[in-house]
């Protein structure tokens, strides 16, 4: 592996409020000739863009701020930029200094405890501390893979098309009209990517996941936080701690939906699903399902409108809750249908009708499909709809 190493420095001073403080800024360059680039830096924003060749090219700069030009000049000096090998490491001065100011304008308020290079330190936005931060430009080939490790600052990828392993401790990610397989993982903050051609993997330990436009395998997980998926081409997985998830315009074999605590809402979704609330409703209009539909809430309610006619295992169960079904077609099926404290209505052509009670309804219509509905508390509804009729009932 080639690698080469360009450096510039240009000394900047510039006026900031409050006071008349200096800012310098210390650039260098790099090339390396490989297939794989990991960058780590400790506070500062980061963004990725393509290469116009084979090679990986990294503007990195080392932003001081302090009362004047001299102080600012000795404060930037004090970050250096290491490369060994493929990868390349902010080199912040933490054996001498524990606290940073980071005055990004992603930030309001911040302040965070991380480890860096060994060390445990502090960046936070205002008050004490050494006033450094980094800000890097990655050049990434076609095809090639980046490995990034930004703790404080956000990170913004555009046209790219690599295999990106991207971690934050408290920033945004933002990758944009880009391919191959991205994973990015934000402590605290949002990720949000859209127009991607390949699997995506994005989890945000207390932050939203916004996906748009993927074409791809898709896994969506917040410890607390939304989840909101629109045009994915994939089969989909969504996981919230506590936080609702909203999928639009999805075409998958498979969906699987688990939140804690929120509700879900699926609209112009295909595929089988398999779904669990703990807390939170859970509503599906203009649903096309797959052979395996299989959904609880453990208290909210359970509306699933579009043609089911395809499920050919379905099993849905509210503990407290209503259960309404309408589709424009049924399958033959067995049906069993269980209310522990509700009602029952069947307003669907049934044979074979074999038990019909305020509390129990069962039949066999013949066919492969085998259906079960129960609710612990709530009522269940199994209507069937002609076309027109489940359109206009969608949007209701």
């Amino acid at each position: 592996m080639r690698s080469i190493t360009a450096t510039l420095t240009v000394a900047l001073a510039v006026t900031a409020l409050p006071a008349a403080a200096a800012t310098v800024e210390n650039l260098r360059d790099f090339e390396v000739d490989a297939t794989e680039l990991s960058v780590r830096n400790l506070a500062g924003q980061v963004e990725i863009v393509p290469s116009r060749d084979d090679i990986f090219r990294v503007q990195t700069v080392s932003v001081g701020t302090a009362r004047d030009g001299v102080k600012a000049q000795a404060v930037a000096d004090r970050l250096d930029f290491q490369l060994q090998g493929n990868r390349l490491t902010a080199r912040f001065p933490v054996d001498e200094v524990s606290t940073f100011k980071y005055s990004g304008p992603e930030y309001g308020t911040m302040s965070i405890r991380t480890k860096y290079l060994g060390r445990r330190v502090r960046v936070r936005r205002g008050g004490s501390g050494l006033d450094l931060h980094a800000r890097i430009r990655v050049q990434a080939p076609a095809g090639s893979t980046v490995r990034l490790v930004n703790h404080v600052g956000s990170v913004v990828v555009t046209n790219v098309d690599a295999r990106l392993d991207l971690e934050t401790d408290v920033a945004r990610i933002s990758v944009t009209d880009s391919s191959g397989m991205v994973r990015a993982d934000t402590g605290s903050a949002s990720v949000e990517i859209a127009g991607f051609r390949g699997d995506v993997v994005a989890d945000a330990g207390s932050g939203s996941v916004v996906l748009e436009n993927i074409l791809g395998e898709v896994r969506a997980d917040t410890g607390s936080g939304s989840v909101e998926m629109r045009g994915v081409d994939g089969n989909v997985v969504a996981d919230t701690g506590s936080g609702r998830v909203r999928m639009t315009d999805i075409v998958a074999d498979r969906m699987r939906v688990d939140t804690g605590s929120g509700s879900v809402t699926l609209e112009d979704v295909s595929g089988s699903l398999e779904a669990d609330t703990g807390s939170g409703r859970l509503r599906a209009r203009g649903y096309t399902a797959g052979p395996d539909v299989r959904v609880s809430t453990g208290s909210g309610s359970l509306t699933l409108e579009g043609n089911l006619v395809a499920a050919k295992r379905l099993r849905l169960r509210a503990g407290s809750g209503s259960v309404t079904v309408r589709s424009s077609e049924l399958p033959g099926m067995s049906l069993i249908i269980d209310t522990g404290s509700g009602g029952i209505r069947v307003d669907a052509p049934m044979s074979g009708i074999t038990t019909d009670r305020r509390d129990r309804f069962e039949a066999d219509t013949g066919g492969e499909a085998y259906w079960t509905i129960d609710t612990g508390s709530g009522s269940v509804t199994l209507d069937q709809l002609g076309p027109r009729s489940a359109a206009s009932s969608s949007d209701d």
